[in-house]
Formats: structure tokens, C-alpha cells, sequence
């Protein structure tokens, strides 16, 4: 973790600087950095079990996990978007994913297929976050 310094931006995201904000009060500093810990580890969680449809998909070892919880977590920042920003980034993941290499038209549409479905995951799965 960084040092926080007084004139660092607080760690709990007010956007004041730390001696103004949780420095004077050092157990609402703790708490809020234990939330702010807390909130992350969940955002994995999350992200792992959103991505799990996708385990296996590019192979069950390491580097095929890191694939798949890479293209979820794409497909996640996709999915946060408005609708009209979000067509445009599907179009362009779609378009860059069927340019690049050896890829059939076959490939191309399960993988058009595929992340659109990850991005409706995300929409069903997170509707308060969408």
C-alpha cells in the first residue's frame, strides 16, 4: 500500500486532503480504510463469479484464467457504460477480436456472441450498478 502523507488525497475518497479529512480522527480513518478494503475485496468476488462462465473457455490452465478473468473484467467495464457507448466499444472489442490473426468467420461469431452474453451477465447480475 502507498504511505499516505498529509497532503495525500484521502483514502476514504472525499477528494480532501488527509489532514484535512480523517487524519484528526484516526479510528474513522481506520474504519473507513477497513470499508475501502472490504469494497474491493468484494469487487473480486464479484468479478470472479461473474467471469466464471468463461473458465475453460481459453483452456483451464494459469494463463487461460487470466484470459478469461481479463475478457470478464472488459466485458465488465463495457457493461458499466451508457447504451449508446456501450454498442460503440462492443463494435470495436468485435471488430479488433475478428481482424487479429488466424480467426474464421465461425470464431468471430461465437466470440460476438460471447461477450455480448458476458455484458448481459453483467446487467442481470448488477442491475443497481448499471
Amino acid at each position: 500500500m502507498k504511505d499516505i502523507t498529509l497532503n495525500s488525497p484521502c483514502p476514504c475518497g472525499s477528494g480532501r486532503k488527509f489532514r484535512d479529512c480523517c487524519y484528526s480522527n484516526q479510528e474513522l480513518y481506520e474504519l473507513n480504510l477497513a470499508i475501502s478494503i472490504m469494497s474491493r475485496m468484494q469487487s473480486v468476488e464479484d468479478l470472479i463469479k461473474y467471469a466464471s462462465p468463461l473458465f475453460g473457455f481459453f483452456g483451464e490452465n494459469k494463463k487461460g484464467v487470466e484470459k478469461s478473468i481479463n475478457l470478464a473484467y472488459i466485458c465488465w467495464q463495457i457493461a458499466e457504460k451508457p447504451n449508446d457507448e456501450r454498442k460503440a466499444m462492443l463494435d470495436e472489442l468485435i471488430k479488433d477480436y475478428a481482424a487479429g490473426g488466424k480467426r474464421t468467420k465461425a470464431d468471430a461469431a461465437a466470440f460476438e456472441m460471447l461477450v455480448k452474453n458476458m455484458v448481459e451477465r453483467y446487467l442481470t447480475m448488477f442491475p443497481e450498478k448499471a
